[in-house]
Parts: structure tokens; C-alpha cells; sequence
């Protein structure tokens, strides 16, 4: 089942249509989405599915009986600790230790793309949810 976004509280809260009702817990991780390309495949026509980009996680903070109030679950690493020089050191250290990605040897006539990462992540009211990962709980807890 999906859900989405009813409320933008600030830029670290949404409200999101997932609640006890639906089984949701405080912990449960929800992608925040947007509906990508059709995938086909060339050889039986049958849709393979859509190239959705991940717009947010976020995790439940509080579960109410229709919505829950959710809280991003991305983290920004920041070495403010150790002031400029760890901020200088971290860049040096990342310049020395960087790895790349091989490219793949492809038909580049054959390159359709489709999966565009740095379109607009901008959530909205609206927003197409997924639960990805729901904290296990005991039925029994919402029995009176």
C-alpha cells in the first residue's frame, strides 16, 4: 500500500497518511518517492516496473491512529570539532584515498536514460510514500 505526504510541518518534519491503523511504529523507515520512467523489456514487451527516484528517507518519530509525524533519516557528516584544520585534513584525506567507478563497456546507441537524479527533490504535499523497513511489533500491543 502506498501513502503520502499531508503536511509539511518544517524542514525536518512531514506528516505522512501511515498510522497505528496501518501498523506503523515509532523506528519504521518510509521512503519518500517520485514516480520514475517505465522500464520495458525489448524482447516480451511486459513493464519491468518504474525508475523511481528516492526524493527522502525518513523515519517514524510518532505513530498516530491515521498519520504519522516523520523525521528525516539522513545524516550530514561534520567535523566542526576540529575547526578548519579537520575540515582541510578531511579533504586532503579523501583527495588520497578516492575511488572511482569503472565505466561499463555499453552500446552507447542504446543509451535511453531515464533515471535523473538531480531532477527536483523538493517534497510536496502529495507525495507518493513506501514503507521500507517496519520496526517488528507484537499484535497483542494494541489490543485493550
Amino acid at each position: 500500500m502506498d501513502f503520502k505526504v499531508v503536511k509539511i510541518v518544517d524542514e525536518y518534519l512531514i506528516v505522512v497518511d501511515y498510522g497505528l491503523k496501518h501498523d506503523a511504529s515509532e523506528g519504521d523507515i518510509l521512503e519518500v518517492i517520485k514516480i520514475g520512467e517505465e522500464v520495458v523489456d525489448p524482447d516480451t514487451s511486459d513493464s519491468l516496473g518504474t525508475l523511481d527516484i528516492i526524493k527522502a528517507r525518513v523515519k517514524v518519530k510518532n505513530a498516530y491512529e491515521h498519520m504519522s509525524l516523520c523525521i528525516s533519516n539522513e545524516k550530514i557528516a561534520s567535523n566542526s570539532s576540529l575547526g578548519n584544520f579537520g575540515s582541510t585534513l578531511a579533504a586532503l584525506s579523501e583527495g588520497l584515498s578516492s575511488t572511482q567507478i569503472k565505466a561499463l563497456k555499453v552500446n552507447t546507441k542504446q543509451i535511453s536514460g531515464g533515471y535523473d537524479e538531480s531532477s527536483d527533490l523538493t517534497i510536496s504535499v502529495g507525495d507518493l510514500v513506501k514503507v521500507r523497513e517496519a520496526e517488528l511489533h507484537n499484535p497483542d500491543d494494541y489490543l485493550e
